[in-house]
């Protein structure tokens, strides 16, 4: 028996696992995030926030995971929040994984 393990160049989560918007989000602080699934993230690692719709929200480092059978949990700090020219150029440059699978 095996584990399906997906490595990850960035951070993409939706409001129900962990995303917190600009105004809210602040450089410095630590946030949440929970996906399903077995994820493998680069610790202290610069990377993309990312929106379930593929939008660049920050510049992040994720600090802590912990995975078990069924989800990845962990903690981000926030580096930089994009401004909205910033994101716009972000988002843009993203190639959603369901392009190339």
């Amino acid at each position: 028996m095996g584990s399906l393990w997906s490595q990850q160049g960035c951070l993409k989560i939706s409001l129900a696992q962990g995303l917190i918007r600009p105004p809210k989000l602040k450089v410095g602080k630590i946030y949440d995030f929970k996906k399903a699934g077995q994820r493998l993230y680069m610790i202290d690692t610069p990377m993309d926030l990312l929106s379930d719709k593929w939008e660049a929200i920050a510049k992040i480092l994720v600090t802590e995971i912990t995975v078990n059978q069924k989800h990845t949990s962990g903690k981000y700090r926030v580096l930089k929040v994009y401004n909205p020219e910033e994101a716009a150029v972000i988002s843009a440059s993203q190639v959603p994984y369901y392009k190339f699978r």
